[in-house]
């Protein structure tokens, strides 16, 4: 998780033009065009035609108007990590006896009005029957994404952005993705647990060596 974190917060965002909003019918052939993405870490994912209505209701950003990037926003996207079903950590997510593994992925990217983060939810589904894959070709499926502006994350502490008095009214008016700061903070509480453990380790060789 760390090492994803790390990569991703560290890559430049690219600058991508917006279109005009997407109805729900242009966005479900978007879709149908895209066909199977291919991830760098996931491999092939399809993306549904019922996943377009589901974005498009999305607040925030105008998600529609980014859609024509999505193919390749997603497979350049960084894994960061892997739920398993039973241990998918939203309260009030339904269980789903189809599916296996939840895997998170997220990306950078800017317009010409900021830049911002989106955020990946995959659902691989259980291998069916004879252990043959989906008509796609694959049991990855795209089941949400999230886009939200970079500026509500850059604080330090594992504090949320929107606590009183951290940021700006403007900034913490801003959607945040609860599930995209919850794996930043966890990121940093390893980060600082392998830093803590490398300083108790060297410091007595270091001493030792200077005697």
């Amino acid at each position: 998780m760390a090492k994803g974190v790390k990569e991703l917060q560290a890559r430049e965002p690219k600058f991508y033009e917006q279109y005009k909003d997407l109805s729900i019918k242009e966005t479900e052939k978007t879709f149908n065009d895209f066909g199977v993405i291919d991830n760098q870490y996931l491999g092939k994912t399809a993306f549904p035609k019922s996943f377009a209505r589901k974005i498009l209701h999305h607040k925030g950003f105008p998600t529609a108007t980014i859609v024509k990037h999505f193919d390749e926003l997603y497979s350049g996207a960084v894994f960061l990590k892997s739920e398993a079903e039973k241990e998918y950590p939203n309260r009030q997510h339904k269980k789903h006896s189809n599916i296996a593994v939840w895997h998170i992925l997220a990306n950078k990217f800017k317009t010409g009005k900021g830049e911002y983060y989106i955020r990946f939810t995959v659902k691989e589904g259980k291998p069916q029957k004879n252990n043959k894959k989906s008509s796609d070709g694959t049991n990855n499926l795209l089941h949400s994404s999230f886009i939200s502006d970079i500026g509500v994350y850059q604080i330090g502490n594992g504090q949320s952005a929107h606590a009183p008095g951290i940021v700006s009214p403007d900034i913490a008016a801003l959607p945040i993705d609860k599930m995209l700061q919850e794996i930043f903070d966890k990121a940093k509480d390893v980060s600082a647990c392998v830093l803590n453990k490398f300083i108790y380790i060297t410091l007595p060789f270091t001493n030792y060596a200077k005697r």
